[in-house]
Formats: structure tokens, sequence, C-alpha cells
């Protein structure tokens, strides 16, 4: 018995299981994520799924499938390092070959379900295919609600917009941040360089290496903040970000200062007392 594909159906409803995939990875690996990223993320999987429709053979097939994941991932959860990524990919694909494999699973001959090149076609109601989802969705906003509340502790998810761009990156809070505005009386997050300048333009990259680097520059819209530690004290190059929200509570009067220091794998971001009471925790 012949199924037919629709186009329209198909991109749809992967773009659903897409999105849930994601959150099941982004659970799976206690990743960072920005909803708004993973929706995009979900969809351009969904167009990826269109090679359904082609006759290629399983290894061009499994090349494609890998490109698409590698795409998705970086649009879903950023590229911070390639550590990072690759911890964020084995998440992604292992969630993705585990659905696929249920799929497979069933008999080659029924007639509610076709594969190919990797990619499925679920020919059910749709009123059902749109109550499984959101049951789905339900379980998995609670299970995020209770790994967020058990394991994050001191960790928070942290988007910023500069020059237009998005970066989406672990913070933390340091009840002992030493990094003060001292002439604008702003508040302050520290963020690492080397895991985030693949994200930044080029230009603002030089200009803040090239400060870092011991040259202070005095370029329009850099600003010079103060920090002390233990060993020492010193002054770091600062921007005013268009955009800071932490834990979806956006942050205002807020700026970047930019480290070459690296503080852990999975924290690329560390703020003060002033910013967590903003955040209302």
């Amino acid at each position: 018995m012949k199924l037919t594909v629709y186009l329209d159906v198909l991109i749809v409803m992967n773009t659903l299981i897409n999105y849930i995939l994601l959150k099941i990875s982004a659970l799976l690996g206690q990743i960072p994520y920005n909803t708004r990223n993973i929706m995009l993320s979900s969809l351009t999987g969904a167009l990826f799924s269109s090679v359904i429709f082609l006759d290629i053979n399983t290894v061009l097939s499994l090349c494609i499938k890998t490109i698409s994941v590698t795409v998705c991932t970086c649009l879903a959860f950023g590229f911070v390092s390639w550590k990072y990524f690759i911890k964020n990919s084995i998440c992604v694909l292992l969630s993705t070959f585990i659905f696929t494999g249920l799929l497979y699973a069933f008999p080659a001959d029924n007639s509610f379900l076709y594969l190919n090149n990797f990619c499925y076609y679920i020919n059910i109601n749709p009123l059902f295919l749109v109550l499984c989802i959101g049951c789905i969705y339900m379980v998995l906003q609670a299970a995020d609600f209770v790994f967020s509340q058990k394991n994050t502790g001191n960790k928070m998810v942290c988007t910023l917009t500069i020059d237009g761009r998005e970066i989406t990156a672990t913070a933390f809070y340091d009840t002992g941040f030493g990094v003060r505005d001292i002439l604008g009386h702003r508040a302050v997050m520290l963020c690492s360089l080397p895991p985030v300048k693949n994200s930044l333009d080029r230009p603002l990259v030089s200009v803040l290496e090239d400060f870092l680097a011991g040259n202070l520059r005095t370029d329009i819209g850099l600003f010079h903040v103060f920090y002390s530690d233990i060993s020492k004290q010193g002054i770091l190059p600062a921007i005013r970000p268009q955009a800071a929200v932490l834990n979806g509570k956006e942050i205002k009067n807020v700026i970047i200062a930019f480290t070459d220091k690296t503080f852990s794998d999975d924290v690329q971001i560390i703020f003060g007392k002033d910013i967590f009471e903003m955040t209302g925790e």
C-alpha cells in the first residue's frame, strides 16, 4: 500500500518533532538555550527533511543527516567552543538516532509511517498528533523545571545581543565578584572572550584583544571598568549590549566587561549580587 507524502504536512510535523528532540537534547546535556533559537533550528531541520523525496544511497543519506544535525545544533545552542559544540552535537545525535531507531522498529508494511533517507513521515490524525505533542511538551516543561531547580544552582542562562548578534551562554553567580564600573555605576557582567569571540564581529574582537594585550583603547563605545582579585588589580574593556536577558529577566543598564581568562568549560559569564537581585531569584 502506497503512502502519499504531503510537503506542507511533512514540514509542520518535522518542525514539531525536531522541537521536542532539541528540548530533550538540552535536558540530556544540561545545555542553556533560547526558545527562539530552538524554534528556528527546528524549522531548519524540517526543511532538511525534504530529502525524503530523493532516491539516494544510505551513505549519502547519513552524510546529509549529519550535516543537518550539525547546522541545527549550531542554530539551537550556538558555537562557544569545539568541546561545547561536540558535546551538544552528541546529545542531539543521541536523541535523533534513538527516535529514528524507534520508528524503524515498526513493521515495514505498516500504513501510517514512511521512512526514507533517515527522514520520517507519520500519516495519523492531525488532532491526535497535536494532542500527543502537547502532552510531551508539558512533560518536558515539567522535567526542565525540575532539572533547573535541582542542578542549576548558581548557574543561569544568559542571552546577550551585541551589534545585532545574539549570544546564548551559561552565567554563574559569583558572591565574590570584584569587577566594578566606578565611573558610571552600572551593573557589570564579566565575559570570557575566548569562548564567545567567534560569535562577535571581528573588528570588535580585534579591539578587545588589543586592549587585553596591554594597549588601552579609547574607541567610541568602549568603557573601562576596574577589577580586583587576590593577586592584582587592573582595567578591563567593556561595551554596552543592545539587550541582556538572564533567566528570562531583562537586565537593564548593564555593561559587559571582557577578560582573556577562561572560567570553565560550561561557564562563559560571571556576575555579582547586584545583577542577581535584578532577576528576582
